[in-house]
C-alpha cells in the first residue's frame, strides 16, 4: 500500500528539487476509478516499479489489471533546439532528463506536471482518469511568445499483467484507422490499447526499448528489468499558446473501444464536480480531512458479479492488492 506519507506529499504542490533525484524518485501518486483501474508513477514522472503506468486497466474489474499504457516520450522541437520531458531509469543512468525542466508537480482530479523551457516557453502536462472507464486524457498546454513548435509523443506499451514484465520477445502489432491507433497482441486473448491524438498524424515505426529499470522491484527482491514496446509517433505542429489532447483506452482483444472522440473537458468538470460532491458529502472541514476524504475513496470500487449485476466493494491496498476479505477489514478503519 503506498504510504500516507507520500500520499500526502503529492496530494499537494511538490517543488521539484533536480538536486535531490532520489527523494523526488520516492514520492508517488496515484489515481483511481470505480473500476479498480488507476494511474501511477513519480512526480518526476519515472517509473519505478512494475506497478507503475499510465493506464493499468481492471478488464475484470476490480482484477485481471494490465498495465497498458507505461509511459510516454515527449519531444519538443524549437527551430534547431530539441528538449525531452520524460524521465526513463537503466541501470546506470536516467535518460532522458526531463526533469531539468520540470519545475512543479501538483495533483487534485488529475495531476499536473509544469515545465519551463529556454526562451520563456511552458508546458504544462495533465493527466486524468474517467471514472466509469479503462481511457486515460493526457493534455499538454502550451504557453509563451507566439511561435510554432513541432511536438511528439511515442507511447510506450507494456501490455502485461501487473505482476509481470515484459520481454521484447512478445508478440504486438498495429492496426491504423483514419482516427485511432489500435496495439495488441497476435493472440486474440490477449489486452488491445487504443490511441487517437486528433491534431496530430501517427507514423508507424515499431520499436523496443529495452531495459528499464525499476529500482522499488529491485529493493523488494523482485526482478527490476523491463522491455517496452513503441508502435510509432504522433507529431504535430503547434502554434503557441496551444494545446494537445492523446487520449487512451484499453479493452479485450475482441472487444471495441468506445467513441475516443472525448471531451477533455467535459471529463476534466466531470471528476473535478464529483470529487467536489464528495468533499461535501463528507463534511470536510480542512485540507488534511480533505486529503483523507480524496485518497480512501480511491479504494472503493465495484466489483463485476455478472453481466447485469455489480456491487460495491474495497480494495485492501494499492498497487497490488485486490478486495480480499482479510486485508480489506485490516484497512476499513482508515477508510
Amino acid at each position: 500500500m503506498i504510504e500516507m506519507t507520500e500520499m500526502q506529499a503529492t496530494r499537494q504542490a511538490v517543488q521539484i528539487d533536480p538536486m535531490d533525484i532520489n527523494a523526488m524518485l520516492a514520492k508517488e501518486w496515484l489515481l483511481s476509478n470505480r473500476r479498480g483501474s488507476y494511474v501511477s508513477g513519480t512526480v518526476l514522472g519515472c517509473n519505478t516499479r512494475r506497478y507503475h503506468g499510465l493506464l493499468v486497466a481492471a478488464l475484470q474489474p476490480p482484477v485481471k489489471r494490465i498495465v497498458t499504457l507505461s509511459n510516454l516520450l515527449e519531444t519538443i522541437r524549437v527551430e534547431e533546439a530539441s528538449y525531452e520531458l520524460a524521465n526513463f531509469e537503466f541501470s546506470d543512468r536516467l535518460h532522458p532528463q526531463g526533469f531539468r525542466y520540470l519545475k512543479k508537480f501538483r495533483q487534485d482530479a488529475g495531476v499536473h506536471f509544469s515545465y519551463e523551457l529556454p526562451d520563456n516557453l511552458t508546458v504544462e502536462k495533465s493527466i486524468y482518469l474517467d471514472y466509469e472507464h479503462d481511457l486515460v486524457i493526457v493534455s499538454y498546454e502550451f504557453d509563451g511568445p507566439v511561435r510554432s513548435v513541432r511536438f511528439s509523443i511515442m507511447p510506450l506499451l507494456a501490455m502485461r499483467d501487473f505482476h509481470a514484465l515484459q520481454s521484447s520477445s512478445a508478440s504486438l502489432t498495429t492496426d491504423q484507422t483514419d482516427n485511432a491507433v489500435t496495439a495488441r497482441f497476435l493472440d486474440p486473448n490477449g489486452p488491445a490499447l487504443h490511441l487517437t491524438c486528433p491534431q496530430a498524424a501517427f507514423q508507424r515505426g515499431p520499436d523496443w526499448w529495452y531495459s528499464v529499470h525499476y529500482r522499488r522491484d529491485r529493493e523488494r527482491g523482485q526482478d527490476d528489468y523491463e522491455d517496452v514496446w513503441a508502435p510509432g509517433v504522433f507529431q504535430i505542429d503547434i502554434r503557441v499558446p496551444g494545446a494537445i489532447h492523446l487520449i487512451v483506452e484499453a479493452t479485450s482483444a475482441m472487444q471495441r473501444p468506445g467513441p475516443l472522440q472525448v471531451d477533455p473537458q467535459a471529463l476534466k468538470q466531470n471528476l473535478q464536480t464529483r470529487r467536489q460532491a464528495l468533499l461535501t458529502q463528507a463534511d470536510a472541514g480542512d485540507d488534511e480531512e480533505e486529503l483523507l476524504v480524496s485518497a480512501a475513496d480511491q479504494f472503493v470500487v465495484q466489483r463485476r458479479m455478472n453481466e447485469t449485476l455489480d456491487s460495491a466493494s474495497i480494495l485492501a491496498g494499492f498497487h497490488w492488492f485486490a478486495d480480499w476479505g482479510r486485508d480489506t477489514f485490516i484497512a476499513l478503519p482508515g477508510l
